[in-house]
This record gives structure tokens, C-alpha cells and sequence, in this order.
């Protein structure tokens, strides 16, 4: 079962803040990091060590995919993938609705709400974000839209 996590820049430091989400009925967003062990004050493993305030435009969940360093792949992340001739190409991570063929009886076109790579240059949507249908399994995280909004070239849609 893929990990439920999710990240969001601080509304204090701008620093990101990894864990629960958390969203208040005034409409704010926050962040609950978990305390990883035991420590000194009492706070177990699983207990939040600290919830804090983020920016809900920032907020991007897990996909359950890591790039070829081990780095967690976000919704909001710049993947870099090589094809076989070694050309480079960037992508963005998001999540929505996209139309997608699938194989059945015959060729049938259906439409899945998933992660998705969309290709920031021509703004089209690309396959699903699925361990086996990576365009390479070698795919780097170079950024995110929001520290490095240079690297997509295309527009938002």
C-alpha cells in the first residue's frame, strides 16, 4: 500500500514541512510532522511533533514513487527523464483527470483520476504516474513549481 503523506511551504520560514494534512474549517491548511522516535520530552513515534500553518497553493501529496537517488516524488515536482538517444525531457507531476486508452475487448478510451506527468513545453498530458508505466525508471526530481518556476517553460493549465 502506497504511503499517504503530503508536503507544504511553512507560512513562517517558507521552509517545506512533510507529513499529515490537515485542513481547519476557517480554511487554513496545516502540515502534522510526526515525531520519528522516542525522545527525551516523551514524544513517541507517530505523534505529531509539530502541526504547522502552510501555504495551501503549495500542498502536494505523495505519489509513492522515488527518482533513481531514493528523493520522494510530489505532486508539484520537475521530473528530468532520458529517452534510449539520451535526450532529456522535463515534466511536471500532477494530479487530475485525464483521458486514457485503455486495452479491453478492443481499444476503449476512458477517464481515471490519477497522478500524471504533463509536459510543461506543450502543456499535453502525458500517461499516468504508475511504478511500471515510468517513462524511465531512471527519472531524476530537478526541481518543483514552486521553488523553480523557470523550469516550466509551458503554461499552467
Amino acid at each position: 500500500m502506497r504511503e499517504i503523506k503530503f508536503r507544504g511551504k511553512s507560512i513562517y520560514d517558507d521552509k517545506w514541512k512533510y507529513g499529515d494534512l490537515h485542513l481547519h474549517n476557517d480554511g487554513s491548511v496545516c502540515i502534522g510532522v510526526t515525531a520519528s522516535a522516542w525522545t527525551d520530552d516523551g514524544i513517541q513515534n507517530n505523534d505529531y511533533l509539530t502541526i504547522t500553518g502552510v501555504k495551501g497553493e503549495t500542498v502536494g501529496q505523495f505519489t509513492g514513487l522515488q527518482d533513481k537517488n531514493g528523493k520522494d516524488l510530489y505532486e508539484g515536482d520537475i521530473i528530468s527523464c532520458r529517452d534510449e538517444d539520451g535526450t532529456a525531457t522535463l515534466l511536471v507531476v500532477e494530479f487530475g483527470t485525464i483521458d486514457r486508452i485503455v486495452k479491453r475487448n478492443e481499444l476503449n478510451m476512458c477517464r481515471i483520476t490519477c497522478f500524471y506527468y504533463r509536459n510543461p513545453d506543450t502543456n499535453e498530458c502525458l500517461f499516468p504516474v504508475i511504478d511500471d508505466e515510468c517513462p524511465d525508471v531512471r527519472f531524476e526530481i530537478v526541481g518543483n513549481i514552486h521553488d523553480n518556476p523557470e523550469l516550466q517553460k509551458g503554461d499552467k493549465k
